[in-house]
């Protein structure tokens, strides 16, 4: 399976590399920061992973992305991971910054999915990654917004892009990467004592079930919404 996946050199995207890498996969790695990704790149053979540097709010820079060797790689699967999280409170925002959020969080992960499609070899799959607070809302309100929007979107393309390719999406509570250390510690203190499960929700266990839908034993799946969240919200 060659695999894109965007956001590859955050902590949930760097899981997935890892878990895909272990299975056999071939990974196009896309990442904004050139010297994250960069270093990834050394953990890994070249035939194992491609390292691509991508500003996802650009169009320009979205648009130059498939116009190289992904134009004729021929992937079989995407992963939209790619995420901002500004945690902002309302007041703070500004037009530009919520506009940047549905930039990164929504609109690249549409418009990536519509050049896949084109390019798809076969019978393909995207995952797009969301968040609990799809479901419960967020302070950030933007930001659950977009993760909302990202649903929509995910059940949007399963009807779209039937038979061919499967969407499904993965909403993850609180999972312990740097984007978790932009949660004020009293906001977490409280998210912390709504999970029913006393264990940590972690990057490998997102990755584990983003592994699952890529894979033939989810084949009957598509416009799906996996919660991977300690019952923070079922």
């Amino acid at each position: 399976m060659r695999i894109i996946l965007t956001g590859a050199a955050g902590g949930i995207g760097r899981a997935i590399v890892d878990s895909c890498i272990k299975t056999g996969y071939s990974i196009a790695a896309v990442d904004k920061s050139s010297a994250s990704i960069e270093s990834l790149a050394r953990q890994y053979p070249s035939e194992q992973l491609r390292a691509y540097v991508c500003d996802l709010a650009d169009p320009a820079s979205l648009e130059s992305l498939f116009k190289g060797e992904l134009s004729s790689w021929d992937p079989t699967a995407l992963i939209n991971n790619a995420g901002i999280y500004p945690a902002l409170n309302l007041d703070e925002y500004s037009f530009e910054d919520a506009l940047e959020v549905f930039k990164v969080n929504v609109v690249s992960a549409g418009i990536i999915s519509q050049r896949f499609a084109r390019v798809c070899a076969g019978q393909g799959s995207i995952v797009n990654i969301s968040s609990v607070v799809a479901h419960t809302g967020s302070l950030d309100v933007f930001y659950a917004a977009s993760k909302s929007a990202l649903v929509g979107l995910t059940k949007s393309l399963a009807l779209t892009l039937a038979p061919e390719i499967r969407v499904n999406a993965v909403a993850p509570g609180i999972v312990d990467t740097p984007m978790m250390k932009k949660i004020a510690p009293d906001r977490l203190t409280k998210y912390r004592a709504r999970e029913l499960l006393s264990y940590p929700v972690s990057a490998q266990d997102v990755a584990a079930t983003v592994g699952f839908l890529l894979s033939e034993a989810a084949r009957n799946y598509t416009g799906a919404v996996f919660d991977v969240n300690n019952g923070l919200h079922f």
